[in-house]
C-alpha cells in the first residue's frame, strides 16, 4: 500500500542466548494492492515449539487477510477463527499447546484498519485528529485479571479472549506494535509518547537507517538484566511523514 511505510527489528533475549534457545518472537509485514498486514507474535517461553507457533501464525494471518480482501461478506471475527484453524494445520503434527504463542494483528484493508490482540504485547497508534479518533493503545492488562496466565493460540480458540478495534485509516498517523519484551518496560502514561517519538524519528530517515536504528535500540534496551526477546514494528503514514521530511 503506497501511502504507508513500515520498519522493524527483533533481538533475541540474553537468557535465550545463554540457554542456547531459539528466538521465540516472530513478525511479518506485507504490502498488498488492497492494503497491508502487520503481525507480531511471541512464542510462550515455557512451550517446546513456541518459535514454530509464532512464525506460523504470521503466515496464517497474511493468508487469511488476503482471502478476506476478496470476500467482503466475511467479518473480522470470521477471519480470526480461520486464522486459528490455519495455524493449527501449520503446526501439525505437533500439539498446538506445545506451539502456544501470542498474536498482535494489524490489517489495513480497503482503507479500514482492523486491530486484534491475544495475549501480551502492545499495539499503539497516534491519531491526526484526537477529537474524532483519540490516540490510544491496546494491551492485555493483567492487573484486571485474577490469573497471571497469558492468553495465546493453543489447544482451543476463544474469541472472547481477543481485544479488537476498527479505525478508518485516514485518522492514523503512526502505529507501533511490540512484544512484551518492549511494552512491559514502558509506563502506561508514556506509551503514546513513545509511539510518537519513535515514529517521528523514522519519518526522517531511510528504511535501512530506520531498521538499523530500531535494531540498535533493542540491543541497547536500557532496562538492566532484561532477558526477554524483543520485537517492534513501526508503521507510518507517508503523507504525514512528508511533513517531517519532504524527501521521504
Amino acid at each position: 500500500m503506497k501511502s504507508w511505510r513500515a520498519f522493524s527489528a527483533e533481538q533475541i533475549g540474553p537468557l535465550h542466548v545463554k540457554q542456547n534457545l531459539p528466538m521465540q518472537d516472530s513478525h511479518l509485514f506485507k504490502y498488498y494492492s488492497w492494503g497491508f498486514v502487520a503481525v507480531v507474535s511471541d512464542g510462550l517461553g515455557s512451550k517446546k515449539y513456541s518459535q514454530i507457533g509464532s512464525s506460523s501464525v504470521c503466515k496464517s494471518v497474511c493468508k487469511w487477510a488476503n482471502i478476506w480482501s476478496k470476500h467482503k461478506e466475511l467479518c473480522f471475527n470470521d477471519i480470526l477463527r480461520f486464522i486459528y484453524s490455519d495455524w493449527v494445520m501449520r503446526v501439525s503434527p505437533k500439539v498446538p499447546s506445545d506451539c502456544a504463542c501470542t498474536v498482535l494483528i494489524c490489517i489495513c484493508i480497503h482503507n479500514t484498519v482492523f486491530f486484534a490482540q491475544l495475549g501480551d504485547g502492545m499495539i499503539c497508534f497516534n491519531s491526526n485528529d484526537d477529537s474524532t479518533c483519540p490516540s490510544d493503545f491496546i494491551v492485555d492488562d493483567k492487573n484486571d485479571s485474577f490469573s497471571n496466565m497469558t492468553d495465546a493460540f493453543s489447544n482451543t480458540f476463544d474469541l472472547n479472549k481477543f481485544i479488537t478495534k476498527k479505525i478508518d485509516a485516514k485518522y492514523l498517523k503512526f502505529i507501533v506494535m511490540t512484544t512484551d519484551g518492549v511494552s512491559d518496560d514502558i509506563k502506561p502514561n508514556l506509551r503514546i509518547d513513545f509511539t510518537k517519538s519513535i515514529s517521528e524519528e523514522c519519518c526522517q530517515n531511510s528504511s535501512r537507517k530506520n531498521n538499523s536504528m530500531l535494531k540498535k535500540m533493542l540491543i541497547e534496551w536500557p532496562v538492566p538484566n532484561h532477558s526477554d526477546d524483543k520485537t517492534i514494528i513501526v508503521i507510518i503514514n507517508k503523507t504525514i511523514a512528508a511533513i517531517f521530511n519532504p524527501n521521504t
